[in-house]
């Protein structure tokens, strides 16, 4: 190795001058800091060993699938698909000219939706529709999520299946079960015998040697004897469905079990839930009888029965050589306690029934095995796989896409027909100027946006709308919060107070900003009244004023009042009534909002008789004339003071409308304002 020129530099492999071979011996926790998780591909460490694993697909749709061609039902447009396994490719084409209603059409079946009315979504056939945030369409279903197992029919017994009896035969159909118990006996009497007697008889585990036997009725069981038939009814259940009872020669299905007399065996009811049988002893001549069921016959001298098949039979205790056999059974006497349940719960029932829902069919096989059909499909590509971003090839529309494994969404927008697309932005920034933000910030963005403006608490608007532009005006309430005050004098008491005459029926106009809404019923204007001594005299007065807003050169009426007052003397006493300061209060009620407005006052006055003299009340101001902007000739119609007089003359109303130009503002004597103020509760003419 040689040795660099610079030696604060390490030595480089430039700096070799021979091959050197290296081997190393690495265990993977000395290397696997030089693996880096990226595209996918995630990296660890077992037993000194480097391991890798993906997130990719391990089962995928075929490398040749096809997304498919899916039908177009365009309208106002034109387009083609192409699929392939590189994608989905949706070509698109919308007509540019044309005059339109600028709406969407809404199409379903063969009919096609006004373009100018509501389209309802309507509640039918199990499907609920709702609205959530005002946006978003939502449906609900009442059918099953979840039902009974198509396997299940094994809990069933067919009408056709054998009846397994001991000691009994019987036969099982859909309308109930027939049981025969043959009359065993070994040994009997003579037949001669005028009694019987010695006769052992039992019942579950007691047993007694009888001369008689008694069927007594009970547990819902009701014995009888017709000739020489011992006869049996019962109080069970006779509809009822999905019931199952097996014998020795089968089992059936029924709606109702029946207990069929016969052999001698009669069944009854007992307190109308247990059932009773009773049989009737044949008479015998000798000291054998006869047992026979079906197919076997016996001679018995004793008969003993047998708890068997939820059949219990009882032997009460013999009375006089005779005894009562009751019997009893475990068989359903009503059907009211059925029970299912499902995820979302359980309910009772008599008659389950299986409805086709979700894609889901049942039917019945065999009569008594329940099947389930669906139409889902039975292969399907991996749950995470994406349908592809195809490539939108658009005219005259813009449109993005968006897939993943629940779907593909196609996003289109075309400009409505006779005009290009308008992309309009509006919405609420996350940037204030010491206000406060609420709710959901961004941008609402379409050719069509409608955006409300709805005032919160303690904010008032005002809007002018002129054609398709439209101009609004938003106020906060003044520091101390958003209260109605019930005057408004913007003069201080502080300053001095002037009588002043800007000129019979002249309009003074001055700039006003309200800070606070108020409410007034009273128009109040301070004035001096002067007269000769001894005279007669009528002083006749219109006061009018007018609220302004203002459109750059153009003052616009926005709330107005006038009304009228007279002076009529004779001698002194108009002089001491009337001579001197006094206020004018004049009936007017209304409210104006916070806001920048300009205020108009005109005053006329008219005498009769002898000298009289009425000014108004002014707040003093300097006495110099303004001539204008400095470098420019003298402009009388300089509106320094944001006010002055309107050019023309007018005895009231107040105008609907004022041009700033039509408006001097040079001398002195406009800028004496006449002090007028707004209260409530002044007293009335």
């Amino acid at each position: 190795m040689t040795t660099p020129d610079d030696t604060r530099y390490e030595n480089r492999p430039s700096h070799w001058n021979q091959t050197h071979a290296l081997t190393l011996s690495l265990t993977g926790s000395e290397i696997s800091g030089a693996f880096s998780n990226a595209n996918g591909v995630s990296f660890g460490l077992s037993a000194g060993a480097v391991t890798a694993s993906h997130n990719a697909l391990t089962t995928a749709a075929l490398s040749n699938h096809s997304h498919g061609n899916p039908q177009l039902n365009l309208t106002n447009l034109s387009g083609t698909t192409a699929s392939n396994s590189a994608g989905f490719t949706l070509s698109l084409s919308a007509g540019a000219g044309g005059a339109g209603d600028g709406v969407n059409i809404i199409a379903a079946g063969t009919q096609t939706a006004n373009t100018t009315g509501t389209v309802m979504f309507s509640n039918s056939n199990g499907i609920t529709f709702g609205m959530s945030n005002s946006s978003i369409v939502t449906a609900s279903h009442n059918g099953l999520t979840t039902a009974m197992a198509s396997n299940r029919g094994t809990d069933f017994v067919q009408a056709t299946a054998a009846f397994a009896g001991t000691s009994a035969s019987g036969t099982i159909a859909s309308n109930g079960i027939s049981v025969s118990i043959g009359p065993y006996i070994t040994t009997a009497m003579l037949s001669n015998a005028a009694t019987l007697s010695n006769i052992r008889v039992s019942g579950g585990t007691t047993s007694n040697l009888l001369s008689a036997i008694t069927f007594g009725n009970g547990n819902g069981i009701t014995f009888g004897l017709d000739a020489s038939t011992m006869t049996a009814s019962h109080n069970g259940l006779t509809s009822q469905s999905n019931q199952n009872v097996t014998a020795g020669n089968g089992g059936f299905a029924f709606q109702t079990l029946s207990f069929s007399n016969a052999n001698n065996f009669s069944f009854g009811t007992s307190a109308g839930s247990a059932i009773t049988g009773s049989y009737t002893v044949p008479t015998v001549t000798n000291s054998s009888w006869t047992a026979s069921d079906g197919v076997t016959s016996l001679t018995i001298a004793r008969l003993a029965f047998t708890n068997a098949n939820g059949v219990t039979l009882t032997l009460s205790t013999t009375t006089g050589g005779s005894a009562t056999l009751v019997g009893s059974h475990n068989g359903l006497t009503s059907q009211s306690n059925q029970n299912v349940t499902a995820g979302n719960g359980g309910f009772a029932f008599q008659t389950l029934s299986f409805s086709n829902v979700n894609g889901i069919s049942f039917g019945t096989s065999a009569g008594s095995a329940i099947t389930a059909s669906h139409n889902a499909l039975t292969t399907a590509a991996a749950s995470d796989h994406s349908h592809g971003n195809p490539t939108l090839n658009l005219t005259n529309l813009s449109g993005t896409t968006a897939s993943a494994s629940n779907g593909f969404t196609l996003s289109l927008s075309a400009a409505a027909p006779g005009a290009a697309a308008i992309t309009q932005s509006i919405g609420m920034s996350t940037q204030t100027a010491g206000g406060a933000t609420g709710g959901t910030t961004g941008y609402a963005t379409g050719d069509d946006v409608l955006y409300h403006f709805v005032p919160g608490s303690n904010i008032t608007m005002s809007q002018s709308v002129n054609g398709a532009s439209a101009t609004l005006s938003i106020y906060g309430p003044a520091a101390g919060g958003g209260v109605t005050l019930s005057a408004w004098n913007p003069y201080p008491a502080q300053g001095e107070w002037i009588t002043s005459g800007i000129g019979n029926a002249s309009l003074w106009i001055n700039q006003r900003d309200v800070q606070q809404p108020f409410q007034y019923d009273r128009f109040v204007m301070p004035m001096h009244f002067s007269q000769a001594t001894n005279s007669t005299l009528t002083v006749s007065n219109t006061v009018a004023w007018g609220w302004y807003t203002r459109n750059n050169s153009t003052l616009s009426l926005y709330k107005s009042g006038s009304g009228t007052f007279s002076i009529n003397g004779s001698g002194t006493a108009s002089s001491s009534n009337n001579s001197g300061i006094r206020v004018v209060s004049l009936a007017s009620t209304d409210t104006i909002t916070a806001g920048n407005y300009y205020l108009g006052v005109v005053w006329r006055s008219t005498t009769a008789g002898a000298n009289a003299s009425l000014s108004h009340i002014a707040f003093s101001q300097w006495a110099s004339t303004i001539s204008g902007y400095l470098g420019l000739a003298s402009n009388t119609r300089m509106n320094a003071i944001g006010g002055g007089v309107w050019t023309s003359t007018t005895a009231g109303p107040a105008p609907n409308s004022i041009a700033m130009s039509d408006i001097r503002g040079n001398s002195s004597a406009f800028f004496r304002q006449p002090i007028v103020y707004f209260t409530s509760g002044e007293i009335t003419y």
